[in-house]
């Protein structure tokens, strides 16, 4: 089975570190093939509303960016799992980077 550990740890401490190694250690013993992504650093595009996942690539989005990527990996995961900071109420800013962008709905229904 496979697992995608989506990463927006920012603040580069100890914790977050262990936390991370122990999350990974522990879907390995639960049978499952993780995979890091780190989200710090990862510039998704915007949807252009240019209708190209419809009519040019059917389900999927026609530019090609770093969105598309995390989405095929999305897709692909039996599990994904979202590691992030929260300071303030909120995640951190590479996690919601990425959830505001199309790269989670990158791919359009059948």
């Amino acid at each position: 089975m496979k697992a995608t550990v989506r990463s927006g740890l920012v603040w580069g401490t100890e914790d977050e570190a262990r936390v991370s190694r122990e999350l990974v250690d522990r879907l390995g013993q639960q049978g499952y093939a993780p995979e890091q992504v780190d989200l710090v650093g990862i510039k998704p595009g915007d949807c252009r509303a240019c209708f190209g996942c419809w009519n040019v690539t059917p389900g999927e989005c026609c530019r090609r960016d770093t969105a598309g990527k995390l989405a095929g990996k999305a897709a692909g995961a039996d599990l994904i799992v979202l590691l992030a900071s929260v300071r303030f109420g909120s995640f951190s800013a590479p996690v919601e980077k990425v959830g505001r962008s199309t790269s989670t709905r990158r791919r359009v229904p059948p």
